[in-house]
């Protein structure tokens, strides 16, 4: 188990804010991860929390694709007239 401070946790939870709520528990486990065998400070668990949101983001990506321009969930083609 984890013990953070109520700053470190702040951070935390900033760098996780605007991850989608189905993301944020893979978004802990991979702070977690980071963290894991590391001394933990006020620098460490930033830079972790920051590496942990892109993990997930980069994870989410390349299993959905970009998101569409016209947000209907699918990638418009361009035609040639």
């Amino acid at each position: 188990m984890l013990k953070l401070t109520a700053q470190q946790l702040a951070d935390v939870m900033a760098a996780g804010r605007n991850l989608p709520r189905s993301q944020r528990d893979a978004f802990l486990k991979a702070v977690a991860e980071e963290l894991k065998g590391k001394e933990i400070g006020d620098g460490a668990v930033h830079l972790a929390a920051v590496r942990a949101a892109r993990k997930v983001e980069i994870e989410a990506w390349s299993r959905r694709g970009p998101p569409a321009i016209d947000g209907t969930g699918t990638v418009p083609i361009a035609t040639a007239k």
